[in-house]
C-alpha cells in the first residue's frame, strides 16, 4: 500500500453552520485511513479571495515514516511576503520539531512562463540550498 496526499479547495462546515473554504490536502495512510488533513497557513494572495488561513503548521509522527510535515505553496515563503525573506518560518518551524518528511503541494500561478529570467532561478536555488540556523 501507499501514503496518499491529495491538494484541494476544502468546503468545511462548523458547528453552526458556517462554511469555511480552505485550500488544503488530505494525507491518507495504506489502509485507506485519513491521517490528516492540512490547511495552508500561509495564503498567497489569489488564495485570499476566496480561502481562511489554517491554524498554523503541523508536525506528526506517522507510523511507518516518522516526523511527517505538510506544507502548501506558499507556506514556504515570509508571511504575506511582509515577514523578513530569511525568516524561514515554515522551515524554523520544522528543524524545532525534528520533522523527517515534508510533504508539501505547490502550483506555480505566474501568468508567463517566459518572464522568469535566469538570475530568478539561480536565487530560487540559493534559497532552497541556505542551511537552516
Amino acid at each position: 500500500g501507499s501514503f496518499v496526499a491529495v491538494g484541494y479547495p476544502e468546503v468545511w462546515t462548523d458547528g453552526a453552520g458556517q462554511r469555511k473554504y480552505y485550500n488544503s490536502v488530505s494525507f491518507v495512510d495504506p489502509s485507506g485511513v485519513l491521517v490528516t488533513t492540512y490547511r495552508k497557513s500561509f495564503l498567497y494572495e489569489t488564495d485570499e479571495n476566496w480561502a481562511e488561513e489554517g491554524p498554523g503548521f503541523v508536525s506528526l509522527d506517522v507510523e511507518g515514516l516518522g516526523k511527517v510535515g505538510i506544507g502548501i505553496c506558499m507556506d514556504v515563503n515570509p508571511y504575506k511576503f511582509k515577514s523578513p525573506f530569511r525568516a524561514f518560518e515554515f522551515a524554523k518551524f520544522h528543524a524545532k520539531k525534528k520533522t523527517q518528511l515534508i510533504i508539501f503541494c505547490a502550483a506555480w500561478l505566474h501568468p508567463d512562463k517566459d518572464s522568469f529570467t535566469e538570475a530568478d532561478l539561480e536565487a530560487r536555488r540559493q534559497e532552497a540550498s541556505q542551511p537552516l540556523r
